[in-house]
């Protein structure tokens, strides 16, 4: 699948990038990961507006962004981020989507350093991503 090959080819790139810094943005180019879950939005376009235009008004990031979909197989269908979009944010648009992410009220968007799943712990594995704040600490 197309897809896949882009993740792949993507996902090498980044691991080739990463540095020996603590820093969670520097194994990912100066950028952040974040996961959407398609089944929890309420398409409410509070995070289309928040983040001018980066969400569309159904929350979905920007296409240009995606790298990676996937339904966890470990979960159930009630649980969060059962279905997932992977989306890589440049260093740029950080603070921007931030902005959206605050004001979703259903948490369908999150960081990747937010969330405990085995996709992320798969990344972890592969230090591409690192808990970034002391409260997750406990989670890792």
């Amino acid at each position: 699948m197309i897809t896949d090959r882009l993740f792949q080819c993507r996902f090498k790139l980044l691991k080739n990038e990463k540095s020996d810094s603590d820093d969670n943005t520097a194994s990912l180019a100066g950028g952040r990961l974040l996961l959407f879950d398609p089944d929890a939005s309420l398409f409410d376009g509070a995070a289309e507006a928040a983040s001018k235009g980066f969400f569309d008004p159904d929350n979905i990031p920007a296409r240009d962004t995606w790298v990676y979909y996937d339904i966890d197989e470990g979960s159930s269908y009630e649980q969060p981020f059962h279905t997932f979009l992977v989306s890589w944010v440049p260093e740029t648009f950080v603070n921007l989507v931030q902005g959206g992410v605050d004001v979703n009220p259903e948490s369908c968007i999150r960081w990747t350093t937010e969330i405990k799943m085995a996709f992320t712990i798969g990344l972890r594995k592969e230090g591409l991503l690192k808990p970034k704040g002391r409260w997750l600490s406990r989670f890792w």
